[in-house]
């Protein structure tokens, strides 16, 4: 679909959505967003890997002035949106609740600071592979804690079991909490062990080295309405990226495996049907 279309196609949506998702969209722009300014009715937006998109639509929202009632806003993996571009978010979408801002290289604990500050209805945060470490601002800013039901922090750079410790002291509204591929460790499982976070529902930790199935286990016996995602890091392993490459070059080499057998017996059939078709002309010959 061409920018044009797509530009024209909003401009219908813009006094009728409620719910738009454009992800990994190669032709979606910031001036075709930026008509949403003057909507009264959209709540959802999800704009994710949208390459073409820089976040200069923010900008034009604020310069409208703009109310809208949008609680679910998901820009995950836009490398162009940059700090200044979520400057003013929060006043042109008070009653934003969801907000997933996870691997945007270009927004830092800077805006990340002023939107907590100022978005007093936030309760889920989604700040995987987030380029700096996230939880002095969630600390510092009050009531931040308190408010979160859902927090993702994976593989983000910094996050280990002194730095996630308010999270437990404070976190009494918390049933998602995702920490795989940090530096978290015995100190996190001990934490939810002793009663932290008691609406805890679900924590991941992925490929965290020093925690042991075993010791998940036992978190279960004692808080079994606590769902554990555990994948074991292997010592030789630094990362949870370099156990997913291993996990998918393993599958790329099984695949060609699959593949080589595939072709393997695709010859071996067609040899045998021109045995086969060789054996019943020499048949008709004979005959």
């Amino acid at each position: 679909m061409s920018d044009l279309s797509l530009q024209s196609m909003l401009s219908c949506a813009v006094g009728h959505a409620q719910i738009i998702r454009l992800n990994y969209s190669k032709t979606l722009t910031d001036r075709s967003l930026a008509q949403f300014s003057s909507s009264t009715l959209l709540r959802e937006l999800q704009i994710k890997f949208c390459s073409e998109v820089d976040g200069s639509f923010i900008k034009d929202w604020v310069a409208d002035k703009a109310a809208l009632p949008l609680a679910h806003f998901a820009i995950r993996g836009n490398k162009n949106i940059r700090d200044e571009h979520l400057e003013g978010l929060a006043s042109v979408c008070p009653s934003l609740t969801y907000l997933d801002i996870s691997q945007c290289d270009g927004i830092t604990v800077r805006s990340l600071s002023s939107l907590l500050e100022t978005c007093q209805s936030l309760r889920q945060l989604n700040l995987k592979l987030f380029p700096q470490c996230p939880l002095e601002p969630i600390a510092k800013t009050p009531g931040v804690i308190e408010r979160l039901t859902y927090l993702n922090l994976h593989d983000c750079p910094g996050v280990d079991d002194s730095s996630v410790l308010p999270i437990f002291q404070r976190g009494a509204a918390l049933s998602t909490l995702k920490l795989s591929g940090t530096q978290v460790g015995l100190g996190t499982l001990e934490c939810v062990h002793e009663g932290a976070c008691p609406q805890l529902t679900r924590l991941e930790m992925r490929a965290v080295k020093g925690v042991t199935l075993k010791q998940c286990r036992s978190l279960r016996e004692v808080r079994p309405m606590v769902e554990v995602k555990v994948v074991h890091l292997p010592e030789s392993t630094q990362s949870y990226w370099d156990l997913i490459k291993t996990k998918s070059e393993g599958v790329k080499r099984k695949d060609k495996t699959k593949k080589k057998e595939s072709n393997e017996w695709k010859k071996a059939k067609e040899a045998a049907a021109e045995a086969e078709d060789e054996m019943d002309e020499a048949k008709t010959g004979e005959e």
